[in-house]
């Protein structure tokens, strides 16, 4: 079976090679989400160790590439058992917070307009 290979490759060679990545940045651990392969994804990472962080060329981690490819076995498994899911919601919390900044920023554009407004209403 593929994942005994896996295991066995794991142990020969370095800790650094299995988040090796090829030239569009894709590391074993992407190509095994990509294609749902969720064995493989756990074994890489808890066994080998894989950085599930690293981002590819297109800036996606293997989680993304999982999720863009509808491999929701791998997504669940690496949303269970890493830190991800608590950096995804740290990361909504910082888009909630630039959100709110957006409105504040507008709603106070928005009063200066009405004052520049008013002002040349009682002008003339």
């Amino acid at each position: 079976m593929h994942i005994d290979v896996v295991e066995y490759l794991i142990t020969i060679i370095s800790p650094e090679a299995v988040n090796i990545q090829n030239d569009q940045g894709n590391t074993a651990l992407h190509w095994a989400a990509t294609n749902g392969h969720a064995k493989v994804v756990e074994t890489l990472i808890s066994k080998g160790k894989a950085d599930y962080k690293l981002k590819n060329a297109a800036g996606h981690t293997a989680m993304l590439e999982a999720e863009l490819n509808e491999r929701e076995q791998v997504v669940a498994w690496m949303l269970i058992n890493t830190e991800l899911e608590e950096e995804i919601k740290e990361g909504n919390d910082d888009e909630d917070e630039d959100e709110d900044d957006e409105t504040s920023s507008d709603e106070e554009e928005e009063e200066e307009e009405k004052k520049q407004i008013e002002g040349s209403s009682t002008k003339a």
